[in-house]
């Protein structure tokens, strides 16, 4: 896949989505069948090595209407990445309605996310460790990354404020807390046949540790979201 930073107006792609071929006798979510044709693709072939047409030819759509749709591979492979921190968004949104402090709501965050990408089929989980992943302009084709990582800044400046940190920089912090997240899953910070919930209760753990004024608070605030 070529990286390039087109994309397509909202109003553009919802115009393509309302015309999009139908397939007789099934029920067809365009931007899902792709999504999951593609990562099948490149669970095959590896990330640099599926083009539009291959993802077409797998959905039997044409290769212009995936180009209307995701404009090139990089917008096709940040809306498979963006699905995932989309999920995460929810799950903070939630967090926000919880009593738990800044610090718990991070802990949980973190938590949250290395299990669901745990349980994630195996494509997903080797997509997140794909090294061609390191030139990828995540700001243009991966909005709910800094999304996720703008939600984490705000529960530490909040965690500042309150007590509960340490005075760091926000934006780096968010950005190492929310790449732990990512990776806590294949993290060695427990062993390996541990339950998924214990390595991410760990990886959470690893993650606010660093953060927290009194590094004697993290028990309770693992207790405290255990509940």
């Amino acid at each position: 896949m070529r990286f390039s930073s087109k994309r397509r107006s909202p109003q553009r792609r919802a115009l393509i989505e309302q015309n999009a071929p139908k397939r007789a006798g099934t029920v067809f979510s365009p931007e899902s069948d792709i999504l999951d044709a593609a990562l099948r693709l490149i669970a095959e072939r590896g990330v640099g090595n599926v083009s539009l047409a291959d993802v077409g030819r797998a959905v039997e759509l044409p290769e212009r209407y995936l180009r209307y749709h995701f404009t090139d591979e990089a917008a096709l492979l940040g809306a498979l990445l963006n699905r995932t921190y989309a999920v995460s968004l929810d799950m903070c949104m939630r967090l926000n309605r919880s009593p738990h402090g800044p610090a718990a709501r991070v802990f949980r965050a973190v938590a949250d996310r290395v299990m669901m990408l745990g349980e994630a089929d195996e494509p997903l989980r080797r997509l997140f460790r794909a090294p061609e992943l390191r030139g990828f302009d995540y700001d243009v084709n991966c909005p709910a990354r800094r999304e996720f990582e703008t939600w984490i800044a705000e529960r530490i400046e909040d965690g500042i404020e309150n007590g509960e940190f340490r005075k760091v920089d926000t934006v780096s912090s968010a950005a190492l807390v929310r790449e732990l997240a990512d990776s806590g899953f294949n993290a060695d910070l427990a062993p390996t046949q541990s339950p998924l919930r214990d390595r991410a209760f760990a990886a959470a753990e690893f993650a606010v540790a660093a953060l927290l004024r009194d590094p004697a608070a993290l028990t309770r605030i693992r207790t405290s979201v255990e509940r």
